[in-house]
This record gives structure tokens, sequence and C-alpha cells, in this order.
């Protein structure tokens, strides 16, 4: 009990303090702490709206299918331990308490201040390291880019859809929000994409360019897989090239 309400305590001192947005803190302590650079399979969930629920539902698909499934979402309702949970069992509170305090120490030893998000991501992350998981489901905290979740390689990213939120760190344009949110997605990697919002400013074409980082020319090509959704085919100057499932309203 000692340690959970050490763990709880620290906690609780972290939520009172700023959002910190930014990726140099917490990939320091990841890195100290060996969450880096292993071959654990990870899933980013981003969106607007939906991310929680897909997230858990593709955890759920994951463990159906006999894969060892983590997964880490936010916030929780009651219990701070429904942020992590294993096959759709929750950790309990002292292995969450032990993997924050590891964290605590991690940082305190490296001198970097995290958030409490911060905190809970890479306690999540430790977690499924030592359950050796077949794959953790992480939905990400807030936008994409700067966001904790995204210092991890994704074998998929999602995006279940763009639309104005949290403006004061995002943006206050459809545009410059979906940038945000494209971060998460990686030329190496296949995307899966829910209905976007206002496709006449090309938010398609928003999200795809900066999956590819330095593209200055994208070419697509769809091919109908499903009622309603297509995978996109694009490449750029630089001769990459990426999948994007594209879902039908709906689904997502």
């Amino acid at each position: 009990m000692g340690k959970t309400k050490e763990a709880v305590e620290y906690l609780e001192r972290l939520s009172e303090t700023k959002i910190e947005l930014g990726l140099e803190r917490v990939r320091r302590v990841a890195e100290g702490m060996g969450l880096l650079g292993n071959k654990l399979p990870v899933v980013l969930v981003g969106g607007t709206n939906g991310k929680g629920s897909t997230a858990f539902t593709l955890s759920s698909l994951l463990s159906a299918h006999g894969l060892k499934a983590g997964l880490y979402t936010s916030p929780h309702l009651r219990r701070l331990t429904e942020r992590v949970s294993v096959d759709g069992k929750e950790v309990d509170l002292c292995e969450l308490s032990e993997a924050v305090l590891e964290v605590r120490r991690c940082t305190e030893e490296l001198e970097v201040h995290l958030t409490y998000f911060e905190v809970l991501t890479l306690s999540a992350m430790r977690i499924f390291l030592l359950r050796e998981v077949d794959v953790a489901v992480l939905e990400v905290g807030l936008g994409g880019r700067l966001d904790a979740t995204n210092i991890f390689q994704p074998l998929l990213s999602v995006i279940t859809g763009v639309s104005l939120e949290h403006q004061d760190y995002l943006g206050h344009t459809l545009r410059e929000i979906a940038f945000e949110k494209a971060h998460i997605l990686r030329s190496s990697a296949p995307a899966c994409i829910g209905p976007l919002l206002n496709p006449n400013i090309h938010l398609d074409e928003t999200l795809m360019k900066w999956a590819l980082s330095a593209s200055r020319e994208l070419e697509g090509a769809a091919a109908r897989v499903a009622p309603g959704a297509k995978i996109v085919k694009f490449h750029s100057a630089l001769r990459e090239e990426g999948d994007v499932l594209r879902l039908p309203e709906g689904v997502l």
C-alpha cells in the first residue's frame, strides 16, 4: 500500500501542472528506461472523435485472434487503472504504481520533468514490455505531433477523423489540426483514415503529405476494396510509397 499511495500522490501533484507539449523530454526518459528501440509492435490511434472506442475495438479484435494485446487510453472515468489493460483486463493498481515509480526514478536520475500524461504513457509501455504483449494499442492524447505516444514507431496508424478541437494547442483551422494529427503517420507504415470533414480543403492531401514529411509532389490512385472503402496509393518526389486505407462513413 505504501508504494501505491506514493505513486498516486506523485501523479496528483503532476496533475496540477500545465500541459507541456514536446517530445524531447519524454523521449530522453523513454530511452533511459529502454522503452525505445525494442521490437514491441505499436498501433497509434488518433483523431478528433471516436479514437478511444476505436482503440478498444481494435485491441479486442487482436485479442480475439489470439494475440496478447495491450491497450492504453485516456482519460479514465473512475479508476486510474482504466487507462491500462491487457487482453481486456485492467492492470492492478500495484502494478501500475510500480511502473509509475520507475518512471519517476528515471526522471529524477536524468533531471527531467514529465507531465501526468507522459508519466502514464511510459508507465503503460513499461507494463506492456514486462507483460510481453504481442501488440500495444495506444490512444493519442492530444493532437499527435507533440503527443507522448508519438515517440514510438507504429506498425499501423489510425486517424478516425478531423474536426475543430483544442484550438489553443492545435490551431484554429482544420488544416492546422490535420497537420498536427498527421504526424502519427509514417511513410513506412500503413494508415487507416476515417471520414474527413470539408473535403474541399484537401485534408486527404494534408494528411498524406505530412506522412511523407518532405514530399512535394503527391499523386493518388484509388481502388475500391469494400463498399465505401478505398486503398489510396501515393508517392512523392522522393519516390517513397505508402498505402492509406480510407473507410466509409459510419465505420469508425
